[in-house]
Parts: C-alpha cells; sequence; structure tokens
C-alpha cells in the first residue's frame, strides 16, 4: 500500500474515532446548553447543537435548502479528497496529511448532520470574538486547512529544490 493511502486511512480514521468519541462523552455527561469551565477564562465545555453552520452563518436559510447543503459539502469535499489521492502526483507527505485531516473532520461532522440534523459543539475558546463551540472535527479542518496553506505557500521551495 502506497504511504498517502495509509496517511489518509489512519490519520482520517483517528479523527472520525477521536472526534466521534468526544461528542458522545460529552453528550453523556452535559445537558444541552449547560457549561463547565475547563479552563479558567479560555476554555469551557458547552454542549451545543449546532443546525445553522459555522458561526450560525446559515441560520436564516430555508431548513430543507440548509439540510441538504450540509450534507452535500461534505460529501463532496471528501470526493474531492479522495480524487486527489488517487490522481494527483508527487504531492509532499505533509499536503497528503492536510487532506486527510480534512477528510476526517468533514466526515466527523457528516456523521453528525446524518445522525441529529445537527452538529454537536462543545469547545468553547473564550478568546475567539463571536464565541460557537466548536468540536475536535472544526479543530482538524482548521488545523488540515492551515497545512494546506503552507503547503502551497511554500511549494516553489520545493520545486526549485528539485
Amino acid at each position: 500500500m502506497k504511504i498517502k493511502y495509509l496517511i489518509l486511512l489512519t490519520l482520517s480514521g483517528f479523527v472520525v474515532s477521536l472526534d466521534q468519541v468526544t461528542k458522545l462523552w460529552v453528550n453523556s455527561e452535559l445537558k444541552l446548553g449547560t457549561t463547565a469551565s475547563f479552563i479558567e477564562g479560555f476554555l469551557s465545555i458547552t454542549l451545543q447543537r449546532n443546525t445553522a453552520g459555522v458561526f450560525a452563518i446559515f441560520q436564516n436559510l430555508d431548513p430543507h435548502i440548509r439540510t441538504l447543503f450540509f450534507l452535500l459539502v461534505p460529501f463532496i469535499s471528501i470526493v474531492g479528497i479522495l480524487c486527489a489521492f488517487i490522481f494527483l502526483k508527487n504531492l509532499s507527505q505533509l499536503f497528503y496529511c492536510g487532506l486527510a485531516l480534512i477528510a476526517g473532520g468533514a466526515l466527523g461532522n457528516l456523521l453528525d448532520r446524518l445522525r441529529f440534523n445537527s452538529v454537536i459543539g462543545f469547545l468553547e475558546f473564550h478568546w475567539l470574538p463571536r464565541r460557537h463551540p466548536l468540536n475536535l472535527a472544526d479543530i482538524f479542518l482548521i488545523v488540515g486547512g492551515l497545512i494546506l496553506i503552507f503547503c502551497i505557500s511554500f511549494s516553489h521551495i520545493r520545486e526549485e529544490k528539485t
């Protein structure tokens, strides 16, 4: 098996597993809307269910269209990432790691949408300007995106050395 497929399977599988286990744990320990301070002034755990997307930007959208959108976008993203793994050659292992993190995060949130028609959020960072609870899938999506930006930004350095 090629290393890039091993990266995809292990990293995205780890992300989905960790995301789902933490959501199950928080969902079993807290009631909806309750908050537990984790690191005073920095992070608290607040169980919420999000139907409107990141920072509630789609809250005014028709619920049927919103549901369709939130089912299609992660599915299309995952298919696109699979195509990148299959058809794109000579990408760095770090780039494949970024794609795998995004795939795992998208799949973790897609599983919530399929089961609950919402996404469980629980990590509330106090230093963010708008506090909306995130989950580990969201964190891995962000980290994966930052890795891709880094790889794309510095790809010319690698090309010059080869």
